[in-house]
């Protein structure tokens, strides 16, 4: 169908042209070029438009099985590294904890939920720094920023405890070789600091049975 058309056109220009020999050879030619033009713009948008739509829903489709798998409670995978890499038994400085620390957040290995961004998966190890071994069963609690800066359960710009989002926020013990695995979103930039995680190591801890 789109040949025929383009013959019909074809033949309407050469009648134009034979009935006006004294016409503007080089405007008509323009304006057959942009109505070429014109005529494909549907059939490019189409081209361009469905595969971006597969691929949305093939995204939404793969988040939608990961909402479902992922619970508040999701047991650990196993460890990319079997024994601890760093086998550094000294202690690092203490700095500022900040003020959007939550207390009490799930035990999960996987803090990411619905957040956008970049994924990152570590692998961290805790070694005693008395006896210089791995330590088994401690929790080891992550909280940062999503991708825009914003801490889950903050307001924007704000250090007051006002929403129930526990985005970013958890954490998991570690095994028999001191290793747990997370995964998280790298962190965004907010005034006043540079991209950073946050860790708390916790010997003593209880499970809930919320979570």
């Amino acid at each position: 169908m789109r040949l025929s058309s383009f013959f019909a056109f074809v033949a309407l220009t050469i009648s134009v042209v034979t009935a006006h020999p004294g016409g503007d050879h080089e405007h008509t030619a323009a304006e057959r070029a942009q109505k070429e033009a014109s005529s494909l713009l549907p059939n490019i948008d189409l081209h361009v438009h469905e595969p971006i739509a597969a691929f949305e829903t093939q995204r939404m489709l793969k988040r939608n099985r990961l909402r479902k798998r992922q619970t508040p409670t999701s047991t650990a995978a196993e460890p990319h590294y079997s024994t601890i890499q760093n086998t550094t038994c000294l202690t690092a400085p203490e700095v500022i904890e900040g003020p959007y620390y939550i207390n009490n957040e799930y035990v999960r290995t996987d803090l990411t939920e619905d957040q956008a961004g970049v994924k990152i998966v570590l692998d961290i190890g805790v070694i005693d720094t008395v006896t210089c071994t791995p330590l088994p069963n401690v929790f080891v609690e992550l909280w940062g920023a999503n991708a825009t800066g914003q801490y889950g359960g903050f307001s924007t710009g704000d250090n007051t405890h006002v929403h129930t989002e526990t985005f970013l926020r958890g954490g998991y013990y570690t095994n028999a070789n001191g290793i747990v695995e997370i995964t998280t979103l790298y962190p965004g930039y907010y005034d006043g600091r540079t991209a950073h995680i946050h860790t708390m190591i916790h010997k003593d801890w209880k499970q809930h049975a919320n979570g």
